[in-house]
């Protein structure tokens, strides 16, 4: 088994498919810099998703993906009252998947990075190694407050690949002179 990764995305957006209250500077939550995509969250009210694509994959095409480990350093402003994440998916084909990955611990006040899937874990779906290196793979996360007004900070997103690489095997090569 073969490991690439860990990369981070190119793009960073909120995506209004899911929830009520978009992400301020979703792009900051391309690398590790302690400047986050940042969203303040009011009671009851779900985060929009933060949509993480283009990493940057140069698998084989015809290499078996074995599984997709997603690490997310993010924190919140308040442990007290909380936010839990609500949703968290794949992305394959531009296409957010069904398998949510949710963690129900609340998030720490600190960077602390959650690791969600794992070496082994295809998150509900069949790969290739063209669907990874897609500029439309990635992930999303969204989440909740539990009791009172909070905000969610993600500092980064990175995803790790893990596959095994298909042996080509070919019968020999026969050369045959034919007098000439």
């Amino acid at each position: 088994m073969v490991s690439q990764g860990a990369n981070s995305p190119v793009t960073v957006v909120s995506d209004n498919s899911f929830g009520d209250n978009a992400w301020t500077t979703p792009g900051d939550a391309v690398s590790s810099n302690d400047v986050y995509a940042v969203n303040t969250i009011t009671m009851v009210v779900n985060t929009e998703y933060l949509k993480a694509t283009d990493f940057g994959f140069t698998i084989p095409a015809n290499a078996t993906i074995d599984g997709i480990t997603v690490s997310v350093e993010r924190k919140a402003t308040q442990v007290s009252s909380g936010i839990q994440d609500v949703r968290v998916r794949i992305v394959k084909g531009g296409v957010i998947g069904t398998t949510d990955k949710s963690i129900t611990d609340t998030w720490e006040t600190t960077d602390t990075t959650k690791t969600y899937g794992s070496s082994s874990d295809l998150w509900g779906e069949t790969w290739t190694g063209d669907d990874i290196n897609a500029t439309n793979f990635g992930f999303v996360i969204a989440g909740a407050v539990i009791l009172s007004d909070e905000t969610a900070s993600i500092d980064h997103i990175t995803i790790t690949v893990d596959y095994t690489e298909s042996v080509i095997s070919g019968g020999g090569c026969q050369i045959v002179n034919y007098g000439g």
